[in-house]
């Protein structure tokens, strides 16, 4: 049975305290509003979200990727002194300013002869409401102090950042400027809104004015990342959405933090860009430590936000179809439901009166081959007989920003077709069958998006091919 593979994560705010009177709850981008302290944020370490990669690298280098295909480790020959089992995990992102996932490098304290290249394949989403020229490295120390690294190489057309690590532990990307949502709305992203509903933009400062400016703390690789504060007031303006009418509203277009309010109503799912303009003079350091402006004047940030109708509900079709089910190559069987998925607020409920069990057929239903007479015998029930259904709604677990709708179905009765099978010559009679079954799909997951959707249920199964869902939105 096609299973939809999910992962349900919460946000775990559980945060240390930095060295200030304020909490650190900016772990990944939240409530960026310190005080100007510069010394080290201090949060709760990463948890593992998903599989390791492990090789074995030796004295003549080699390269290892993580399992998503965004972290390449590239060591050098002469970094390591005899042979090593490596390997990445991803891990939570729970640095100030987080820019998409974080990994852990094991064995943690490894020590490079020979400075090893860690290069990062972002993504659209990762660098949402920020610029990939604005993204450093950042780790954890022994105290759970962050120590951020701001010397890269920049790659916007391959999409990638390329910086130089000297030992393992674990690795995070963060954002020197973005605009984000100051409080998530949701448990991952914070940029989904439904109808009407409010939340506030902030513009934060995710790092010392020196590693603005391009200056690493002393001279030195890596400094204190303090926690996140939001822009001065003055310094940013202009802030205001993509064209159209039901885009929603801002609260206003100057100063550091805006409220969006989505509008009343949204008949489909779509995505609206907020943007703000930043007179910031901030700079990107290479791995050479040649400065560069990040743009020739005010920079403009951008965020997309994801719009999602409150209520939208779906009409299933479900058929199988199968070919010789008697076993005599002349006839198609053919089973048939329909029902109806409302969703609310994310809630899911299938009503029981619009569900609506069509009776198999088999064309034809009797037929000759050879000397053998071959009979259908009827059937209330067939192979598909729906007798309720639950389901619920879940966060894509490879995109943040998507739902998908989970459903359970229940069955009762349901069974194979019989053939009565009859010789000609002697009027012998003999049967094919049926047998009780446990009905079919027993599952369905598809998107929470308002597009007609075509999947096949038992895809991956031995079933595969034989049935067909159709997912129609209903206004």
């Amino acid at each position: 049975m096609l299973r939809l593979i999910t992962i349900m994560l919460f946000a775990a705010f559980a945060c240390g305290c930095i060295k200030t009177t304020l909490s650190a709850n900016s772990l990944t981008g939240n409530n960026p509003t310190g005080n100007g302290d510069t010394s080290a944020a201090i949060t709760a370490i990463g948890t593992p979200i998903g599989s390791p990669v492990t090789k074995t690298i030796g004295a003549a280098g080699g390269t290892i990727i993580s399992a998503d295909g965004r972290a390449e480790l590239n060591i050098p020959a002469g970094a390591l002194s005899s042979d090593l089992a490596i390997s990445i995990q991803p891990i939570t992102n729970e640095c100030p300013n987080g820019v998409g996932v974080a990994y852990d490098f094991l064995p943690n304290g490894t020590k490079f002869l020979i400075p090893a290249t860690l290069t990062m394949h972002y993504t659209d989403d990762d660098i949402n409401g920020t610029d990939p020229y604005l993204i450093n490295m950042a780790f954890q120390d022994s105290l759970n102090e962050w120590q951020v690294d701001i010397f890269k190489d920049v790659d916007t057309v391959g999409k990638t950042i390329i910086f130089d690590i000297s030992h393992f532990s674990g690795r995070a990307f963060n954002a020197m400027l973005k605009l984000q949502p100051e409080v998530k709305i949701t448990a991952l992203s914070g940029t989904d809104f439904n109808e009407n509903q409010q939340g506030k933009l902030i513009v934060s400062q995710g790092s010392r004015p020196g590693q603005l400016s391009g200056d690493a703390s002393g001279g030195d690789e890596l400094s204190p990342l303090p926690t996140p504060i939001a822009v001065s007031d003055d310094k940013v303006s202009n802030w205001s959405l993509s064209a159209g009418s039901q885009n929603g509203i801002l609260s206003a277009t100057s100063g550091s933090t805006v409220t969006y309010t989505a509008p009343n109503t949204i008949l489909q799912e779509k995505t609206v860009t907020a943007f703000a303009t930043v007179s910031i003079n901030a700079y990107s350091v290479d791995r050479l430590k040649h400065k560069s402006r990040v743009g020739s004047g005010p920079m403009v940030l951008n965020i997309k936000l994801h719009l999602h109708p409150n209520n939208l509900s779906f009409s299933v079709n479900i058929i199988f179809n199968v070919t010789d089910a008697s076993g005599y190559k002349k006839d198609k069987y053919h089973d048939e439901t329909t029902f109806e998925v409302d969703v609310k607020n994310y809630l899911v409920s299938v009503p029981q009166g619009k569900i609506q069990n069509q009776a198999p057929t088999v064309t034809p239903a009797s037929f000759v081959s050879g000397n053998t007479q071959i009979d259908w015998q009827s059937d209330q029930y067939g192979v598909i007989n729906v007798a309720s259904v639950s389901g619920y709604t879940i966060i894509d677990s490879l995109d943040f920003n998507q739902r998908n709708i989970a459903l359970r179905i229940t069955h009762s009765n349901t069974v194979t077709p019989t053939f009565k099978i009859t010789d000609i010559p002697t009027g012998d009679v003999s049967w094919v069958q049926g047998s009780s079954v446990p009905g079919y799909p027993l599952a369905i997951d598809f998107i929470y998006k308002d597009s007609v959707q075509v999947i096949d249920p038992e895809k991956g199964n031995i079933l595969e091919g034989l049935m067909t869902a159709t997912i129609t939105p209903i206004h």
